[in-house]
This record gives structure tokens, sequence and C-alpha cells, in this order.
């Protein structure tokens, strides 16, 4: 993870940020809904982290729990809003559950086909 200093302090950063922004705005032309996810920035937040996780587990999935567990611990949001989050997530497909045979109990969620092209 880069350090506050170095990001601030990179020689491109004006124009990588003009970048991510102009990527944003694309995003926001093409699906309006996949972009509000990002509308504020504890939403970015929840989001950043939530992909973050999916993309580094072993099989792309995201365990509800362990999320829930990783935003308090970050201190984004209360686990009840970031449980609401998840849910409107799923509700406008952006994730979308898929079935575990090993464990009932367990509800791993992945990133729609759609939502991976966006990003």
């Amino acid at each position: 993870m880069l350090s506050v200093d170095a990001i601030t302090t990179h020689l491109h950063v004006l124009d990588i940020l003009r970048q991510q922004a102009e990527s944003f705005l694309i995003v926001e032309r093409s699906s309006p809904r996949v972009a509000g996810i990002f509308g504020t920035q504890q939403r970015y937040l929840l989001a950043q982290l939530a992909a973050s996780m999916m993309f580094r587990s072993k099989d792309g999935t995201l365990h509800l729990s362990r999320f829930l567990e990783a935003v308090v611990a970050s201190r984004i949001a209360s686990r009840n809003t970031a449980h609401d989050f998840v849910r409107e997530m799923e509700k406008y497909g952006v994730i979308r559950p898929i079935v575990a045979r090993e464990d009932k109990r367990s509800r791993p969620l992945k990133l729609a086909e759609e939502t991976v092209g966006l990003l």
C-alpha cells in the first residue's frame, strides 16, 4: 500500500486523478445505477473494499460476514449500513449470490459480469 506522501508527491498524480474521473464519467453515462455505487465517499469505500476482497479471494467471492467485519474494523460504516449497501447491490444486480454446495449456511457473493466489465 502506498503512503499518503508517495501518492501526493507522485509526478503524475493529477493526470492519474483526471483519468480516473474521466473513467467514472464514462461509467456514469453507460450505467447510472452502477455509478451510483460510488456516489458518496462512504459508498465508494464500501465498494472498493468489497471489490478488493473479491479479487483477492481464491474463488473470487465475497463472504458477507468477513466483509462486515472488515467494514467495522476499518471504521468505514456501521454493520447495518454495510449490510444495507450489500442488499442494495444485490437488488440492482451489481453482485449476485452464488450457491455454496459445501456449506448451506454460507452465502458467498460474486460481482456480476456487467459490473466486472464496467470496473
